[in-house]
Parts: structure tokens; C-alpha cells; sequence
């Protein structure tokens, strides 16, 4: 099956590696000719039509790529802005006296501080959690951080968009079908549930019959 759904997640900090997988997978995919002909196959007149469309498609999946590049890029960026700015408050707050002595009064700076290292320390702990990566041959990538199970619930919506397009069938039959293994353990992992989606799916589709 061609249409079939690639899905990688890592922690932003590893993002790295992610971008190894994708770049690998997109690598592939411009030389992957299982499912095109070959030039003995085209008549001559079609020769230059089929090499512009190779380009036009090799073309689309850079640009795809350098984009999927870019927002990871910001993600670590905004990452690693976060925790310099936690590393500077808190050797800040090491060295500035917590009263004012002229005044003998708290200095209201160390509350200041307090606040905003307590707000980073939250932030930084939503980037424990994984980003992921689906990538639809044909439909480009989505990219979703999981910070919660609206998160999920998006990653859910997203790939059921994908199954009810490509099904040829009133029902889905066997959703599976359209991941490859590691992409399916990939969301179970994270408990990305499809399978009641897919019933959900089905039972309206009966109750429209």
C-alpha cells in the first residue's frame, strides 16, 4: 500500500535525530522507483514531461523538508533560549541581597525573579514531552508537540482526515494498513488510540445507511 502514514516523535533536545530519520526517509523517497516506470517504458515524445515531473516532485519534498527543518530549529531554539534564561535568573538571584539594607526591606527584584524562574521551570517541563512528526506521502508532515490530550486528540483527527479519504469502502476495515509497524507502535506508545475513533467512524456510517 502507497498510502501509508511514517510517524517519528523524539523529545525536542534529541531533535537532532528526528531530523536524521526524516531527512533519511525523504532521501529515499526520491529514489524510490518501485512504483514508477522506467525510461525503456516511456515513449520518447514523454521523456522530458516525465524528467520535469521527477524534479517538480524531488523539488516539493526538499522544500518540505527544509520547512520541517525550520520549525524544529525554532522549537530548539525557543528550548535552549529557556534555559539560559532559567541559568541567568538564578545566578542573578544568587548574588543580588534579598533586603534592601538602606531600607531594611525585602528587595521586591528577588520576588520578581522567583516568579519568573517558577514559569520557566513549567515551560521547561512541557519539553519533556515529545514532538511528533507524521509524515502522508503526497500530504506533506504535521508536526504537534504532545503537551496534552487535546494534543493527541489532534494527532487523532488529523490521521482519520488521511484513512476516510483514502478508504475505498463505506466501512474501515482495517486501519492498520495504512502505518507501518513502527508507526503504529509509535502511537500506541503515547496512547494515541485510533481504534475507537475508527468504531465511532463505523457506527455512524451505519446509523447513515
Amino acid at each position: 500500500m502507497n498510502d501509508q502514514f511514517y510517524i517519528y516523535s523524539k523529545r525536542i533536545e534529541d531533535f537532532d535525530t528526528i531530523l536524521e530519520l526524516l531527512s533519511k526517509h525523504y532521501s529515499e523517497e526520491f529514489f524510490r522507483n518501485k512504483d514508477q516506470m522506467t525510461l525503456f517504458e516511456i515513449e520518447e515524445p514523454y521523456k522530458i514531461q516525465y524528467f520535469n515531473r521527477e524534479i517538480e516532485l524531488k523539488t516539493q519534498r526538499f522544500i518540505e523538508l527544509m520547512v520541517l527543518r525550520n520549525q524544529l530549529i525554532g522549537l530548539h531554539q525557543e528550548f535552549q533560549s529557556m534555559q539560559a534564561k532559567l541559568k541567568a535568573n538564578q545566578t542573578i538571584l544568587k548574588t543580588i541581597p534579598r533586603v534592601d539594607q538602606n531600607h531594611e526591606v525585602e528587595n521586591p527584584y528577588v520576588h520578581i525573579l522567583e516568579e519568573e524562574i517558577r514559569d520557566i521551570k513549567i515551560s521547561l517541563e512541557q519539553f519533556k514531552k515529545p514532538i511528533m512528526v507524521i509524515y502522508v506521502p503526497g500530504g506533506g508532515f504535521y508536526l504537534i508537540h504532545l503537551k496534552s490530550r487535546a494534543d493527541r486528540q489532534k494527532v487523532i483527527d488529523h490521521i482519520m482526515e488521511y484513512i476516510t479519504e483514502w478508504n475505498t469502502e463505506d466501512l474501515i476495515e482495517d486501519y492498520q494498513a495504512y502505518f507501518t509497524q513502527s508507526s503504529l507502535d509509535e502511537l500506541r506508545y503515547y496512547n494515541i488510540n485510533l481504534e475507537e475513533e475508527v468504531k465511532a467512524y463505523n457506527e455512524k456510517v451505519k446509523q447513515n445507511e
